[in-house]
């Protein structure tokens, strides 16, 4: 059953890599935000997404193993 924390874990990571992939292919920001710090964000944004993602995925075998089936 997909609680609300799953639900704004799910958000948040598909957010994380939407804006990463407009950050990496598009110029959106390029006026603000260009060069070296520029791939810094986007890299922070895609382990960010891993990190949420890793989590996830912890707290559901968690889940799993409390509650079996």
């Amino acid at each position: 059953m997909l609680n609300i924390n799953t639900v704004f874990t799910l958000f948040i990571i598909a957010m994380c890599l939407v804006f990463a992939y407009f950050m990496a292919f598009t110029n959106l920001k390029e006026d603000d935000l260009y060069g070296t710090p520029r791939k810094v964000f986007i890299a922070i944004m895609l382990i960010y997404a891993g990190f949420r993602g890793y989590r996830l995925v912890k707290a559901y075998r968690k889940q799993q193993n409390e509650n079996p089936e």
